[in-house]
């Protein structure tokens, strides 16, 4: 009998014999990516397109055992390729030397591909899943001959595009594959017809192509058929109100295994999520497209929270614009009666108005025009008849500090920061994520309570192309998002989540308010409420306002350096400004 190997509190691992090393283990140097694998914990990857044969990846396997006697090693490793007309072709190095060429297909398929190299490495790319992007996931299996291994040492691997100037892609993901059983404890509590329970996932990684798994609990036995693959059971368990270890019996194969798996009692959390857009003019369309888009973003959300209106309240549905660009020229531009219908939805509070006219790079702007950015937002609150009590600001990571008495002064309370999650952030997110602060201004007269969100905007981002929209609000993201709070010691019974679809500019989800419903009248804890960022802020403030710490100064911006690439046009538009003010 194998006993796992130690763990997390609530976690364990036992792993399985192989014959496969680990093709992944250290980066080297490369794009990253966050993309979806066929394992539902892996999402980081290495990336690289046919653009320029220059750029390309590389990282390091396992080292090979000391005692390796074979005469082939077999790396395995998580990879995805493009599946496209446009067919290009990527060569991957071992050590430097170029020894495996291969094409992107024009169509992927479950299946195997079997690829041939030189000096006697050849490779298998098993596809288990064709995503909703029409493009080949799964697991890659490099052969290598012995003379090209030295014991104890890794192999440096790379691949490189061609020079096309296209953007056909390959990728890796960063994660070692290694088969075993993962038992997981999830943080959650659940109503089931059998009392108030506890879920264990178990994770079973089966590189082999048939097999049999038993597992043994105090609650009875399980069994289960394993293919290629993850397999997952899920074995709920009566909920604790103390740490608990209970015995986990486990055969794989006839081979039998042991662990020790600890419970822990879930407190409670409320999960606020704030729906918005991400409004981007620009990036994922021009200005005239993008206006429209959140002309049609604002008239579903109107029809949203209509509909949501019998709901219980938590589920009754909001809808953030983020900024009022969109918002004003609908109000400017549309007939009478759809205006008067937006400032009734305003009204109702099934649209919030936040205080900011758009995410600027408010280290470049003037004071004279950070003070006017507010300007409409306040204009349209009054008309409404709504107070305004909060801002929101997405994926810039930074701002000025001249930001703070700018929105105190215009009466906002609240700050909500949603920043991009990795492109030239810093370590923006590592140091202020889901940490709470009152910001005070340089006179220190005024106070703003400020939220970095700590998956930024984009958690449930699924792509740019909205005909692929679904959604991510399910167990496997939440559960790790709770995790990671647990993990920090978060303390409050609350925390606040940005919720945007699709991409930037993404509309409202139609399914959010049912999602909710259907999810809370399951679980217990974590319990999932649609709210406005001011309501959600509230709330933090209410629970934990005095105990949050004091902070002045600037969050500094990374991103004001890339007005470097438009330095004259930027004097032209300063001094456009100065002059307005001055003819004013």
């Amino acid at each position: 009998m194998t006993s796992a190997a130690p763990g997390q509190a609530s976690a364990a691992r036992i792993e399985l014999p192989s014959p496969y090393l680990a093709g992944y283990a250290v980066t080297l140097g490369g794009e990253e990516l966050e993309y979806h694998s066929p394992l539902p914990d892996v999402n980081r990857s290495l990336l690289v397109r046919s653009e320029d044969a220059r750029r390309g990846i590389s990282w390091e396997t396992a080292p090979v055992p000391e005692d390796f006697d074979a005469d082939v090693a077999t790396f395995v490793m998580l990879a995805g390729i493009d599946a496209t007309d446009d067919r290009r072709e990527f060569t991957m190095s071992v050590d430097g030397r170029p020894v495996l060429r291969f094409e992107t297909p024009d169509v992927a398929e479950t299946g195997t591909v079997a690829l041939t190299g030189e000096e006697g490495v050849r490779a298998g790319f098993r596809v288990t899943l064709v995503d909703k992007y029409a493009d080949a996931m799964g697991y890659l299996f490099l052969h290598v001959p012995r003379r090209l291994l030295q014991p104890g040492r890794p192999l440096h691997l790379s691949v490189h595009g061609e020079s096309a100037g296209t953007r056909t892609w390959f990728m890796v993901f960063k994660a070692g594959v290694a088969p075993g059983i993962g038992l997981r404890v999830v943080p959650a509590v659940v109503r089931t017809p059998d009392g108030t329970r506890q879920t264990v996932w178990v994770d079973a990684l089966y590189l082999g192509e048939q097999g049999q798994l038993v597992l043994e609990t105090p609650a009875g036995t399980r069994e289960a058929e394993l293919s290629f693959g993850v397999t997952r059971l899920e074995l709920d368990v009566p909920a604790v109100e103390r740490t608990t270890t209970v015995p986990i019996g486990l055969e794989v194969d006839g081979r039998r295994y042991s662990a020790e798996l600890t419970i822990e009692p879930v407190p409670p959390l409320d999960l606020y999520l704030i729906h918005h857009t991400h409004l981007d003019i620009g990036y994922t369309h021009v200005q005239d497209e993008v206006e429209k888009l959140q002309w049609a973003h604002l008239e579903e959300a109107l029809r949203l929270g209509q509909e949501s209106e019998t709901l219980p309240e938590e589920a009754r549905f909001v809808w953030h614009p983020e900024g009022v660009w969109a918002v004003e020229s609908y109000l400017e531009e549309r007939p009478q009666a759809e205006r008067d219908a937006l400032v009734g939805a305003i009204r109702r509070g099934w649209i919030h108005i936040d205080a900011l006219y758009a995410n600027l790079l408010t280290g470049i702007v003037t004071g004279e025009a950070l003070v006017r950015t507010v300007e409409p937002a306040r204009a349209l609150a009054t008309r409404a008849g709504v107070p305004l009590r909060s801002a929101m600001f997405s994926d810039i990571p930074g701002l000025s500090w001249g930001v703070v008495p700018v929105l105190a002064q215009a009466g906002v309370r609240y700050l909500s920061i949603g920043p991009n999650r990795w492109h030239r952030i810093g370590d923006f997110l590592e140091t202020w994520g889901d940490r709470p602060f009152w910001w005070e201004s340089p006179s220190g007269s005024e106070r703003v309570l400020t939220w970095v969100h700590g998956e930024g905007y984009s958690m449930f981002h699924t792509g740019l192309g909205y005909e692929h929209l679904e959604s991510l609000l399910d167990e496997e993201h939440v559960f790790a998002y709770v995790a990671a709070l647990r993990h920090k010691g978060w303390p409050h019974g609350m925390a606040a989540l940005r919720y945007n679809i699709g991409s930037d500019n993404g509309p409202p989800d139609s399914t959010l308010s049912a999602t909710v419903v259907k999810w809370n009248e399951r679980h217990i804890t974590p319990r999932l409420v649609i709210a406005s960022a001011t309501r959600a802020l509230e709330e933090i403030e209410a629970r934990a306002g005095e105990d949050l710490p004091v902070v002045r100064g600037d969050l500094t911006g990374y991103w004001e350096d890339g007005v470097a690439s438009s330095a004259r046009e930027t004097v032209i538009v300063r001094r456009a400004a100065e002059s307005l003010v001055q003819t004013e």
